[in-house]
């Protein structure tokens, strides 16, 4: 029998209080344990993202209406000081434990950096990005690159591990639109943006001084979500407006679609088995 995992998932009650509920998960053809709420934890309102950082113990939410992130420390599911952010709309926590937080501010784009093991901003922190509404940030494995699609400039900003250089890259050097999702590759020397209404991915040479895009890769409609599998060579792309519903599988050896599988209306979120071989896909409908 395998061990049970842990899935962590968001609802509002009917009197509009934001709760956390931490979900037991039985798993394995064998294991026949339900699914049971194993506690519900009040966090703020309008939920959208969940983040863990292992190394500090803590699982951070962000709460859109609230403009917080709460911190919940995983030994105890207690509540730690909330975590004042202005429009947190996405999080990710680095390999280094750093929790990065782009402002959805629909007008103006800071991205936060905040020490996970001591909840405080690092100097020079919130960073001005340049664009609107930095929609999503991803980081090098080594943490020396932090990479921020800004959706509604049509732009992508770049900053060192220290956010004492910043990169901007607009039209004429960037011509994707609508940049929502970015991923850096394993090496750590590509950064892929997905452009919602231009329908594509660029491709951008992150060590390059100053950064530079490689390529544009046509895809389906809407690209929404992207993930690495395996060891970094395939990044699957859910293609949100497509109908049907696909995901687009760009060889990254290559920087090309190899492959279009249809799958529900609305794909949205993607997930993969340890080694890659399985792809787990999230419609909306």
């Amino acid at each position: 029998m395998r061990k049970s995992n842990m899935r962590i998932d968001m609802r509002i009650t009917a009197a509009a209080l934001a709760v956390l509920l931490i979900v037991a998960v039985g798993v394995g053809a064998r294991d026949a344990r339900a699914d049971v709420v194993a506690t519900t934890i009040p966090v703020g309102m309008s939920p959208r993202v969940v983040a863990i950082a292992p190394a500090a113990g803590k699982v951070y939410v962000a709460n859109r209406v609230s403009g917080t992130l709460s911190v919940i420390r995983t030994a105890d599911d207690s509540l730690l000081p909330p975590i004042t952010v202005t429009h947190p709309g996405a999080i990710h926590v680095g390999n280094d434990g750093r929790v990065y937080v782009p402002d959805h501010d629909p007008g103006g784009g800071t991205l936060t950096v905040i020490d996970s093991a001591t909840d405080q901003q690092i100097p020079r922190s919130p960073a001005v990005t340049g664009g609107i509404f930095p929609s999503a940030v991803d980081t090098s494995p080594d943490e020396s690159r932090i990479v921020v699609a800004n959706e509604n400039s049509n732009s992508v900003t770049m900053f060192n591990h220290d956010l004492t250089r910043r990169d901007y890259m607009a039209a004429p050097d960037y011509t994707g639109t609508k940049p929502h999702a970015v991923v850096i590759n394993p090496a750590g020397t590509k950064a892929y943006v997905a452009n919602k209404t231009s329908n594509d991915v660029a491709v951008i040479d992150i060590l390059a001084n100053p950064p530079v895009v490689l390529k544009y890769i046509a895809v389906g409609a809407d690209p929404d979500s992207m993930r690495f599998v395996g060891n970094g060579n395939t990044l699957w792309v859910s293609n949100f407006l497509a109908n049907p519903g696909t995901i687009s599988r760009i060889d990254t050896s290559l920087d090309t679609v190899i492959g279009t599988v249809a799958v529900g209306n609305g794909p949205h979120g993607l997930a993969d088995n340890a080694d890659g071989s399985l792809v787990l896909v999230a419609n909306q409908s």
